[in-house]
């Protein structure tokens, strides 16, 4: 990440702290290599992202045999989200309150907008499709960090397609090239700053 952000200034001082909001990622198991047909739809808690991500699962042309799974941002329910976003409704949308982790082991894709699942999405080997939006900026935080041949932003269900039957192996990422560990020595650098 520092090569990133030191991108316009190589003199930047850049300082990792724990993650401990990702602690938990360290003691993860590996994904099974079982071929799965469940794309998860992780929405984020803007309406709109949100929106740009069920239109562009609910205007694809894939098999039935694909499965879309909906986790909902931890501040908004599944009720609300259904009364603003319509085409949620749609039986091909299956709402889930699984844990995030167990939602990813059963999947195969991810379609999210930017945000951190897209890292943790990447670690448990998954693709990531990020919902390009067609109407504000799209954010993309994997560029430069991950291998482009495991992410796309898509902008509409040709590109989502086009990825899907591209499929390329992926890359096993080191989890702490993402995450730094929480253990003592991380959080006394991290306090001592």
């Amino acid at each position: 990440f520092n090569k990133k952000i030191k991108k316009y200034d190589n003199q930047l001082k850049v300082e990792t702290g724990p993650a401990f909001r990702f602690q938990n990622i360290h003691q993860k198991k590996r994904r099974s290599k079982i071929k799965l047909k469940n794309i998860l739809l992780c929405l984020p808690m803007h309406l709109k992202d949100a929106t740009d991500i069920f239109n562009l699962a609910y205007e694809s042309k894939l098999d039935l045999s694909y499965n879309f799974i909906v986790k909902t941002h931890p501040l908004l329910d599944k009720k609300k989200i259904q009364d603003l976003i319509l085409i949620s409704n749609d039986k091909k949308f299956i709402f889930s309150d699984e844990n995030l982790y167990d939602l990813f082991d059963n999947s195969e894709y991810i379609i999210t907008s930017a945000s951190s699942v897209c890292l943790e999405a990447i670690s448990f080997g998954l693709k990531v499709i990020i919902a390009g939006s067609r109407t504000n900026i799209t954010k993309n935080n994997l560029k430069d960090i991950v291998e482009e041949y495991d992410w796309k932003v898509c902008y509409n269900s040709e590109d989502m397609l086009e990825f899907i039957n591209k499929n390329i192996n992926k890359v096993d990422y080191d989890i702490l090239s993402f995450f730094n560990s929480v253990n003592r020595e991380n959080v006394n650098n991290f306090l001592s700053k």
